[in-house]
């Protein structure tokens, strides 16, 4: 298919795979009379923007023209009438421009300024990223309408192959955890502990479920674990082409779930011949060692081309016990507070009399004191050990001179471990009543205990084992009817996940073991073991009878069939308009079963089971019309609208319009704005997931004393030492879906006075309504301050929660803004070579929270808080990525850096707000092309091992892993080879 010369790869990928050849061009030859071609091209264009006039020829060619963005820039293009032959009509639209072509292949042709040229705007075409090439014919995520650049009227960031290899890392989760629009409540193998093994994506700080996650432009299903959203584990970086993050409303365009933005993830889909890459790092401690190996094949043929991509991927753990930050859970020592657990190994025992006993090691008992606390960080994971296989096909083939096929395949296998703390027996806190009865044959108080809380190390640490597998496959034909283009495509997808966690209890055998002992003697007489927790020793038959593990297992599917049709509707002096249409048919289901044997489990959460299914029907459309032909002060104006209507089976029906405008008051200066009404369907897991038992970290307003008798719900005094509480969620079938507005407004400056230099600033406003929340503080605080919700919540005698019920509500509203900045200076000279500077920065000043109608909206930019305790996450007001890249002949240097800026944290009991401090993280890699096909890679991540900033409410290792990185110094090596 296409045939063209190493260093166009990245470029190549992204242009349109056109359908009907222009004749035997030289491959990267000047253009000359030699490579006419025979048919002709008939034209009626007036007098317009060149790159106008270009568009209309490449789209009715079937044909990609890549360009310099700003070589077009102010460059007029004179009317043309009459049958052409292709390389006349090129040299008619070029003529005095100072534009010359090259045919790259029968497909695609280059434009590059004429030699010579002293204008630094024209200076020689070098191939650089991706927000440098303008490519005629690709659509550009936003829109499905196929466009010559890269600034559409709402911003979007763009990460191409090559600067993902710069960054050396190695999954799409870590890649875009550090991007700047992205913060809040993401997911990846960096979360040891509340994590499923799962990595997700969360822009502008809202829940993952808010922003759609695509490939190649088309919806996959989600998390295996009736997830809401995409696992990003299920795609290798081996295998991406590019990333488009839209940052904008995308509804109108996309469908549900687009309220946040759009991370569209484009695979590759061109490559010839063979390549191996392996790629070998290592943390300064000596752990997280971590091995990826490639293997990309690839052909081109007559009429078409085939890749196939392997790869695999496997990470050690991190232990919290491994890094000074995360080592202890009390914080003191920081200027925290102590969060060790009061689950202890020798026991702690609270009598009638409320006296608390503690096993002093020689047989006896003493007063528990605030020390008598378990360091369970000892234990535990920081960073999960994981491992992924992945395999890639890709097909393309032309069936007809306008009529081409494409299939691509995809498999990807995920594994994970985390390693929790050994489980602690809490009697008074399970799902059911635990008490170990005065008649117990151990029990040496001579009366029922109904608050023991025990630490079982001789069970080990609890292991959660993660096993996920995705399936997908796409394919697609396009072809075009005399200007008319059309796409119809068939895409499945599946997602396969699993979880077994051990060194838990049965809750009904640990009842039986603790109570009288005349019900529990021995296996033999009985079929029961009875618990001894006063001797500091657990026995192992005594282990062996209480111990088990819980399973569950589920998937989600996704089919779906569309078509689209796409034309040039009317040719005017300003350019030519074009409009899309299309339907979409797709169904999903997911199903999630938890094995729970008619018991119930200590020392894991209860996960309700889930059984969904429904269809979705949509149609959509979009228009594209340039406004007047340019003038001073008028270089370019045009308009887009969109409009998307969907109708699902189990909710209803919604109708998302989108408008947006781009102004170019000289070539150089772009302002634009958009508009879009957006939507997200709630999802078959808030729908109709069963009842699901966790225990979540919350703050009870009643373990203040200054509030017993002052808020009405507080009547006694609950014990403060509690954090953890038995929660219970459900779906609700009767949800509505979230509603938002999303506008954004800003400019792109590109002077031509300075070589290549790109700014770019966007303001952003997100309001959202109806937002589905299960909040279980929420229920809490409403109970204690109002005395509401008493059938949600149940407190024992001594005033302490047991249960909390919270159910799925459209409760809630948002509203967020802030501003998007990028500045990008290329190919400046130095010493010989050239390097690169770029600055990516996000700011939210407003991140307004109403949690439910009668409460006052809070203002959480700047905040922290954790997820455990149904926060929100680190809403930083400033996220800052920039990048240094210099090249010279062989050796080529990035240095990268990632800014954090400092976030408030509320504390827990004393309702206390602490700044934390700002987090800087410094990266550098070195590359020397050993020849062409060799190429050896050596970076350091951390250079100056940074900590995370040290977070006192942060639920586990003392910060936060969704934003932060506790790896500290890291070290990495790749060695690339290209066969052929």
């Amino acid at each position: 298919m296409h045939k063209y010369s190493s260093q166009w790869p990245a470029i190549f990928a992204a242009c349109l795979a056109a359908s009907q050849p222009i004749g035997a061009w030289a491959k990267d030859s000047p253009s000359d009379a030699s490579n006419a071609v025979e048919f002709n091209v008939q034209l009626d264009l007036p007098a317009q923007d060149l790159a106008r006039s270009l568009i209309y020829l490449g789209k009715s060619q079937n044909i990609s023209i890549i360009f310099p963005t700003q070589l077009l820039n102010g460059k007029q293009a004179p009317a043309v009438k009459g049958d052409y032959q292709l390389e006349q009509a090129l040299k008619t639209l070029l003529q005095g421009s100072g534009i010359e072509y090259r045919a790259l292949n029968p497909k695609v042709i280059r434009l590059e300024a004429s030699k010579g040229t002293q204008n630094p705007q024209e200076a020689p075409f070098r191939y650089g990223s991706m927000e440098e090439i303008s490519v005629i014919g690709r659509p550009l995520t936003g829109s499905r309408l196929k466009r010559h650049d890269l600034s559409g009227s709402a911003p979007v960031d763009i990460i191409s192959a090559p600067q993902i290899a710069d960054l050396g890392v190695q999954s799409v989760g870590d890649l875009l955890k550090f991007m700047p629009a992205v913060s809040g409540n993401s997911t990846s193998t960096s979360i040891g502990n509340g994590g499923d093994g799962t990595a997700t994506v969360t822009l502008r700080g809202l829940p993952a479920s808010n922003t759609l996650v695509l490939i190649n432009g088309h919806r996959i299903a989600n998390s295996g674990f009736a997830g809401d959203a995409v696992d990003l584990n299920s795609i290798s970086t081996d295998s991406i082409e590019r990333i488009e993050i839209l940052k904008g409303g995308g509804s109108a365009v996309y469908g549900s779930d687009a309220i946040a933005g759009v991370v569209n993830i484009n695979l590759k889909k061109e490559y010839n011949g063979a390549n191996f890459n392996q790629y070998y790092g290592q943390s300064s401690r000596g752990d997280l060692n971590s091995l990826n190996s490639n293997l990309s094949l690839g052909k081109d043929f007559d009429h078409g081309n085939a890749l196939l991509i392997l790869s695999h991927q496997q990470r050690d753990p991190i232990f919290s016990r491994d890094r000074a930050l995360s080592a202890s859970a009390d914080g003191r020592p920081f200027g925290g507070t102590d969060n060790r657990s009061s689950g202890v190994p020798g026991g702690r025992f609270t009598l009638a009399n409320n006296e608390v006993l503690t096993f002093d090691g020689n047989g006896g008992f003493r007063p528990a004191t605030s020390e008598d606390l378990y360091n369970f960080a000892e234990q535990t994971s920081a960073v999960s050990e994981s491992s992924q296989d992945a395999a890639y096909g890709f097909i393309n083939w032309q069936l007809h001179e306008r009529v081409e096929l494409g299939i691509d395949l995809a498999y990807t296998h995920s594994q994970a471990q985390a390693t929790l703390a050994s489980t602690p027996i809490f009697t008074a806190f399970s799902q059911e009543d635990i008490v170990i009865s005065q008649d117990n044959v151990f029990n040496p108080f001579g009366e029922d205990i109904h608050d023991a809380r025990y630490r079982v190390l001789e069970a080990g640490p609890r292991l959660q084992d993660d096993d996920s597998k995705s399936y997908r496959s796409n394919i697609q034909l396009d072809g075009n009817w005399n200007g008319l283009e059309w796409s119809t495509q068939w895409n499945w997808s599946r997602s396969e996940s699993s979880e077994i966690l051990t060194g838990i209890f049965d809750g009904r055998r640990l009842q039986r073991a603790l109570g009288p002992s005349e019900q529990c003697q021995s296996l033999d007489i009985n079929n029961c073991v009875p618990l001894d927790l006063f001797s500091g020793q657990i026995t192992p038959e005594q282990l062996a009878f209480i111990s088990t593990q819980s399973r569950a297992s589920g998937f989600s599917e996704l089919n779906e069939f569309s078509a689209t049709v796409s034309s040039d509707i009317a040719i005017t002096p300003a350019g030519a308009s074009q409009a899309l249409g299309g339907i979409v048919y797709r169904t999903e289901k997911t199903k999630f079963l938890s094995e729970q044997n008619n018991s119930f489990f200590v020392g894991g959460g209860v996960l309700g089971n889930t059984l969904g299914q429904r269809q979705v029907k949509e149609a959509f459309f979009e228009l594209f019309v340039p406004l007047a032909k340019p003038r001073p002060w008028l270089n370019m104006l045009d308009v887009e609208f969109a409009v998307r209507h969907s109708s699902f089976s189990d909710f209803g029906k919604n109708t998302s319009p989108k408008a947006g405008i781009r102004y170019r008051p000289i070539s150089n200066l772009l302002i634009r704005a958009s508009y879009a009404e957006g939507f997200r369907a709630p999802s078959l897991k808030e729908l109709h997931a069963g009842e699901t038992a966790s225990f979540l970290t919350l703050n009870d307003p009643c373990a203040n004393m200054a509030n017993v008798g002052t808020l009405p719900g507080c009547t006694q005094q609950s014990d403060p030492s509690l954090n953890q509480f038995l929660t219970l969620n459900a779906g609700n079938t009767d949800l509505k879906a979230e509603l938002a507005d999303t506008s954004t407004l800003g400019f792109v400056w590109t002077p031509s006075g300075f070589g290549n230099f790109y700014l770019s600033v966007d303001y952003f406003d997100i309001s959202q309504r109806n937002v589905v929340d299960a909040s279980a503080q929420f229920v809490i605080n409403q109970n204690a301050e109002f005395g509401r919700f008493e059938e949600l919540i149940t407190r024992d005698e001594a005033g302490n929660i047991r249960q909390v019920i919270a159910p799925n509500l459209n409760i809630g509203r948002r509203n967020i803004g802030g501003l998007d900045i990028q500045v990008h200076y290329k190919n400046l000279p130095l010493l010989g070579g050239h390097f690169d500077v770029s600055l990516n920065a996000a700011h939210i000043y407003r991140y307004r929270e109403q949690s439910s109608p009668d409460q006052r909206t809070e203002n959480l930019a700047g905040t922290f808080a954790d997820e455990a305790s149904e926060g929100n996450g680190a809403l930083p007001k400033w996220k800052v990525s920039t990048g240094i890249r210099y090249k010279k002949q062989r050796w080529q240097v990035n240095y990268n850096i990632h800014y954090v800026s400092p976030v408030e944290e509320t504390l827990m009991f004393s309702q206390a707000v602490r700044k934390t401090a700002s987090w800087l993280n410094q990266n550098i890699q070195l590359s020397y092309d050993v020849n062409k096909k060799m190429r050896l890679s050596l970076g350091v991540d951390n250079v100056f091992d940074q900590s995370p900033p040290f977070f006192d409410s942060a639920f586990l290792d003392n910060h936060d892993a969704r934003t932060y990185d506790i790896k500290g110094r890291y070290w990495y090596t790749r060695f690339n080879y290209h066969f052929m």
